[in-house]
């Protein structure tokens, strides 16, 4: 199934896939592009854990996110997330600004 749009805002998308992404757990990647992703850290029940994964630092509303979806009544657990500047719209090359993704699967607590 192609990527589905399952809610969008003017500050937000929510999408489902089912495409594949990196096995969990993985280490760093360094894009080459000057992004680097630390890796794989595995925060279900711990949630003090959240505030050490590097992407998260510093930002409390990341922080809160993956901590709910980390909790251990939680149905969900995360997978990655990232941070930064980016192009909003590839057809508009000055149109950069904050863009923050975290990916998330089902987990059975």
């Amino acid at each position: 199934m192609p990527t589905e749009i399952i809610a969008q805002g003017e500050s937000y998308v929510i999408s489902s896939t089912d495409d594949w992404g990196p096995g969990t757990p993985y280490g760093p990647i360094d894009h080459q592009d000057g992004h680097f992703n630390h890796g794989f850290l595995h925060v279900i029940g711990h949630p003090d854990s959240v505030a050490e994964i590097p992407e998260a630092v510093g930002k409390p509303g990341v922080i809160h996110l993956l901590t709910r979806l980390n909790a251990p009544e939680s149905h969900l657990m995360s997978l990655g997330c990232d941070n930064g500047i980016y192009q909003l719209d590839p057809e508009q090359v000055h149109q950069d600004g904050p863009r923050c993704y975290v990916g998330f699967r089902h987990h059975l607590p």
